[in-house]
């Protein structure tokens, strides 16, 4: 019987989970997503949602684990749940192959954001999971703090490239700076918006994308009140970056940020501030612009922009869309994707593999 399912446990599928999606299914395998958030996404008809409470839940991926055993290619665990090391523990007792999908919760372990037993749940994930699969090189140190020298499998996140005949000029955008990120502690939203307090950027026009419900109150006073700048929450941000300027990220970490990809492929161009990866998908005044992670230098680094002329505009903008059709399409994703996975059917690491302890 053919192990054609792929089993992916994470809180809520997003529309940047289609392109997996809709891989797994060209390379002849089956998703099944359980989902811990109700609201299920349309068109995707295998999302089931993990029931409330321990008892129903354990019953819940028992059950289903026990029904589809045989044709379970493996299972792909997000280890930020606090139920993750259960999930991991049922696999095994089944003898299903484990993939721990790290997508940044590891920050939240080393810098104690978790709770004890969500913490705990991690670490079991980390340390018994089959394979490691990485985006972020942050990770690797984190890793290496934790003392687990690892194998891991680096696929790094990328973006679909928009189809567009012509990238608008900087005169055909009208919002100055945009920012597409939720407000998360590493993310200093709040040097954004002491830059807008600043006489520079009185009739500059600027926009947020993503405020939810668990924003800081103090993190949402600090940008709700400004008259230069639109407040939204998470919707879609196409249409703003065919409108934007400049994207905005002050952070500690930043490398290969869905929404500074996104950005750069419409030509947006992004000031970020430095960290570990963040030359390595920006060229400094070539395709974008990193400033010190400081308050000051980035703030500085929003009034230079505001200087820059037309021409060098839109050649920085053409340079933005080109680094991420060369080095961060579908494409690169789709190949190590399916390398990946014949890894696994094979129960083997890749050549390529990268090492915790290098």
């Amino acid at each position: 019987m053919a192990k054609d399912k792929i089993i992916i446990f994470i809180d809520s599928f997003q529309e940047k989970n289609r392109l997996q999606y809709n891989l797994i299914k060209d390379f002849g395998y089956q998703s099944v997503w359980f989902q811990t958030h109700p609201k299920v996404k349309e068109g995707i008809d295998t999302v089931h949602v993990l029931k409330p409470g321990l008892m129903a839940r354990c019953i819940q991926v028992v059950s289903f684990f026990f029904k589809y055993k045989q044709t379970i290619h493996h299972i792909e665990l997000y280890p930020g749940g606090r139920f993750a090391f259960l999930y991991l523990l049922f696999a095994k007792l089944f003898r299903i192959q484990v993939l721990c999908c790290e997508r940044g919760d590891i920050y939240y372990y080393i810098h104690k954001k978790y709770d004890r037993l969500t913490r705990i749940s991690q670490y079991i994930v980390y340390r018994f999971a089959d394979y490691l699969w990485l985006r972020e090189l942050f990770a690797a140190d984190y890793l290496r703090q934790m003392k687990l020298n690892r194998p891991y499998f680096f696929i790094h996140n990328v973006v679909p490239v928009p189809d567009i005949e012509k990238l608008p000029l900087q005169s055909e955008r009208p919002i100055d700076f945009l920012w597409v990120n939720s407000l998360k502690s590493f993310r200093r939203v709040e040097w954004f918006g002491e830059a807008l307090d600043s006489a520079e950027f009185k009739g500059t026009k600027n926009v947020l994308l993503g405020i939810t419900e668990g924003a800081v109150k103090n993190e949402y006073a600090q940008i709700s009140q400004k008259h230069n700048l639109e407040v939204h929450g998470f919707v879609s941000p196409k249409a703003y970056y065919l409108k934007a300027k400049f994207f905005v990220m002050p952070a500690s970490i930043v490398y290969l940020n869905h929404a500074l990809l996104e950005a750069m492929s419409y030509g947006v161009i992004p000031i970020i501030t430095e960290a570990q990866g963040a030359s390595l998908i920006i060229k400094q005044g070539e395709d974008g612009f990193i400033t010190a992670y400081e308050k000051e230098a980035f703030i500085d680094g929003m009034k230079k922009s505001r200087q820059m002329d037309e021409a060098m505009y839109n050649q920085i903008s053409i340079r933005a869309r080109a680094k991420i059709v060369a080095e961060y399409s579908e494409t690169y994703y789709a190949k190590e994707l399916r390398s990946m996975y014949d890894c696994i059917s094979k129960k083997s690491s890749p050549k390529n593999a990268h090492e915790t302890n290098l």
